[in-house]
């Protein structure tokens, strides 16, 4: 027997960091296009631009990157002990084979490459395994998973890519690299709130199937 634990409160929670990221990263763009524009005065001596505006500048950047940091591991951290929840109930509620074993909930969010493709098998899994109608199926790979899977995936690896792209680019402390970079930090900017929309959906729609089956489970245990 293994108990069945309610991870609506973790899910909420993850869900709401999770969106505060996504509004901190839409300031960061901000910042970056603010940078930008103050540069191209200074350098262009326009009227009211100061050196005073550039140290302004500097710090505002510094300060909504450094807060969209925190909040992104935050954020990261919950997500997975939610995570390392929903997929312990998962293993209680049906008798479907996971793709990976328990350990990659974590492992595969941090190791190289295949961090590409393996966190996404351990949440179509959980998924999979949450929906009532597959408690019975004992393969997993069978099941069909769902669009809001796919694009979630997609859209966050995406952003993760052209995060990296913004970073490389805007090393060079020139206007035209300064706009490639706020460009591409727009770019980012809509995949990962595309991502971060979808990921929340999918948390809710995890946490009401598998609290859909926790009354009926005696003492909140299923047979693992």
């Amino acid at each position: 027997m293994r108990p069945v634990v309610d991870a609506r409160g973790l899910g909420i929670a993850a869900s709401a960091l999770i969106g505060l990221s996504v509004v901190l990263d839409g300031l960061s763009v901000w910042s970056d296009w603010h940078t930008r524009q103050v540069v191209d005065g200074y350098l262009n001596d326009l009227a009211g631009v100061t050196r005073a505006d550039l140290l302004t500048a500097d710090q505002i950047t510094l300060v909504t990157s450094l807060a969209s940091l925190v909040i992104m591991v935050a954020a990261a951290i919950v997500f997975i002990v939610w995570l390392w929840r929903v997929r312990l109930n998962a293993e209680a509620l049906a008798i479907g084979h996971h793709h990976r074993s328990r350990g990659w909930v974590v492992g595969s969010w941090i190791c190289p490459v295949v961090n590409l493709w393996f966190p996404f098998q351990v949440v179509s899994d959980i998924w999979k395994a949450s929906k009532p109608a597959n408690r019975a199926e004992p393969n997993l790979s069978a099941l069909s998973g769902s669009a809001r899977l796919d694009w979630w995936w997609r859209l966050y690896v995406g952003g993760n890519l052209v995060n990296w792209i913004a970073w490389r680019v805007g090393r060079e402390p020139t206007i035209e690299s300064l706009r490639n970079a706020a460009l591409a930090d727009t770019a980012a900017f809509v995949l990962t709130t595309g991502s971060a929309v979808l990921v929340i959906q999918l948390i809710r729609e995890i946490n009401a199937w598998q609290a859909q089956s926790r009354p009926a489970i005696s003492g909140g245990y299923a047979l693992a």
